[in-house]
C-alpha cells in the first residue's frame, strides 16, 4: 500500500497525516485518548461539583451551629434531645410554680385550720359565760325583795289640740303650734297620739285657761277629762319609801300646782337614778309655776310630769 496523505481533525486541530497500515489503530488509539480526556475532564469536573456541594453543605451546618452556639449530637436520639434541650427552661420554670403553689396552698389549709380552731374556742367560752351571767342574774333576781305598791290613780281635765293615728302627724301638729309661740306635748294611748296643750283640775278652770291663753287658737277641744289608772305592783323593797314620798308629793302638786304650801325644797336621794331624775324635774317645774302662773308652756310641764311618772312606775315593776 502506498502511503497518502490524509487531512485529519485530531482534538479540534486539522492535521496532515500519512495513511499507513496502522494509520486507522492510530486513529482509533487518539480517539480512545479523546474520549478518555473527556471522561477524565468531566469525572474531575462532577467531583469538584460534589466537593463543592458538599463544602456547601458543611459550610451551612457549620453555620448554623454557630449561630445557635450548639455542637452536633452524635446520638441516635440526638435530634429528639437537642429540641427537649430548648424546652428545659421552660419545664424548670413550671415544676417551680407548681411546688411554690403547692406549698402556698399547704400552708394556707393550716392556717385556716387554726382560724377555725380558734373561732371554735371562743364560741365554746362565750356560750359558757352567757350561762354563768344567767345564774348569777337568777341568783341577783331572787335575793331581791319586792313588796307590793299601789299606784294612785288621779283625774284632770285637758286642752287637746288634736288626735292623731301616727307619731310623725302629732309631731307637725306640735311644730305647729311650737312656731306660733304655744307649748304642747304628746301622750301616746293606746295606738292614738294625743297632743295637749292645757291643764286644770276641773273643767271650768280649763275653759278660764283656754280663753286667757288660747283664744287665738281654733278647733281645740277645751276641757277633756284624763285620767290615769289605779294600779298595783310589785316594787324593790329598797325602793318603796323614797317612791312613796314621790307619789305623796307629786298628787299634791297635780291638785294645786299654785298652792305654796306644797312647794319642796329638797328630796331625799334614792338609790335610783331614774327616781332622782324625777324629783328633781318635779321642784323645777313647781319653781316656773310658783313664778309665773299665767305661763301657757309651764302648764304644759305639769302634763309631762304626770306622763313620765307613768311610765316610770311601769319600768321598775317589769
Amino acid at each position: 500500500m502506498k502511503n497518502k496523505k490524509l487531512a485529519v481533525r485530531v482534538n479540534g486541530k486539522l492535521q496532515t497525516v500519512h495513511q499507513t497500515p496502522h494509520f486507522f489503530d492510530s486513529i482509533e488509539d487518539k480517539e480512545n485518548e479523546g474520549k478518555k480526556s473527556k471522561e477524565s475532564v468531566t469525572q474531575i469536573s462532577e467531583k469538584e461539583n460534589e466537593e463543592k456541594i458538599n463544602y456547601n453543605e458543611k459550610d451551612w451546618e457549620q453555620s448554623l451551629l454557630k449561630k445557635y452556639d450548639r455542637k452536633p449530637s452524635k446520638k441516635p436520639f440526638g435530634a429528639f434531645l437537642d429540641k427537649a434541650a430548648g424546652y428545659k427552661k421552660i419545664l424548670m420554670v413550671a415544676f417551680s410554680a407548681i411546688f411554690i403553689g403547692v406549698s402556698m396552698g399547704l400552708i394556707m389549709l393550716q392556717f385556716i385550720s387554726q382560724m377555725e380552731q380558734g373561732q371554735n374556742e371562743a364560741r365554746t367560752i362565750a356560750q359558757e359565760v352567757p350561762t354563768v351571767t344567767d345564774d348569777n342574774n337568777k341568783e341577783e333576781t331572787a335575793s331581791i325583795e319586792t313588796v307590793p305598791f299601789e299606784v294612785t290613780s288621779f283625774n284632770a281635765f285637758v286642752v287637746q289640740a288634736g288626735v292623731f293615728t301616727t307619731q310623725e302627724k302629732a309631731k307637725a301638729s306640735l311644730n305647729t303650734l311650737k312656731g306660733n309661740g304655744y307649748g304642747g306635748m304628746i301622750w301616746q294611748r293606746e295606738n292614738q297620739y294625743y297632743v295637749f296643750i292645757g291643764y286644770a283640775n276641773t273643767k271650768e278652770e280649763a275653759k278660764a285657761f283656754a280663753a286667757n291663753h288660747l283664744s287665738a287658737l281654733h278647733d281645740i277641744y277645751i276641757g277633756k277629762e284624763w285620767s290615769t289608772p289605779n294600779l298595783n305592783l310589785d316594787i324593790n323593797k329598797n325602793l318603796i319609801d323614797d317612791l312613796k314620798i314621790y307619789q305623796q308629793q307629786l298628787l299634791a302638786f297635780l291638785n294645786q300646782p299654785t298652792n305654796k304650801e306644797n312647794t319642796i325644797d329638797t328630796f331625799k336621794k334614792s338609790n335610783n337614778e331614774d327616781l332622782n331624775a324625777l324629783q328633781d324635774n318635779l321642784m323645777e317645774t313647781q319653781s316656773k309655776i310658783l313664778n309665773d302662773p299665767s305661763n301657757q308652756k309651764h302648764h304644759v310641764e305639769i302634763l309631762n310630769r304626770w306622763k313620765e311618772y307613768q311610765a316610770f312606775v311601769k319600768k321598775i315593776s317589769d
